[in-house]
């Protein structure tokens, strides 16, 4: 379930850990709009820091977890410019995609290459 435990993320540290994530990126200081790829999107938890900062986006969420994804899924249901999928992407092919910004945020702490 939903849980700072799960990401080993303390909630009361989101929101610093996506200030520093983001800070120097452009739409930052400009009023534009963007696309953004969040390649190990968790519960896509930056989606409230993009409308906390009433940035105007398009999100793409990746990740390999089902139980994050159904969750994330959920709870942005009801806005259309969020998309969630499920893949590996060290394998997957993104080019298809029209994006400005890629992020990841604790991604290679939990991966294992075997």
């Amino acid at each position: 379930g939903y849980s700072v435990k799960s990401l080993h993320m303390p909630s009361d540290r989101r929101f610093i850990r996506y200030y520093e994530l983001i800070k120097n990126f452009s739409f930052f200081y400009n009023n534009e709009t963007f696309n953004i790829i969040d390649l190990g999107c968790g519960y896509g938890d930056i989606i409230d820091y993009l409308d906390y900062l009433k940035c105007d986006y398009n999100y793409l969420g990746i990740d390999l977890c089902d139980s994050f994804l159904e969750f994330a899924e959920q709870k942005y249901s009801e806005k259309n410019n969020v998309v969630f999928r499920k893949c590996d992407f060290f394998k997957a092919d993104f080019s298809e995609y029209n994006y400005d910004y890629a992020i990841t945020s604790q991604t290679f702490n939990h991966y294992q290459i075997v």
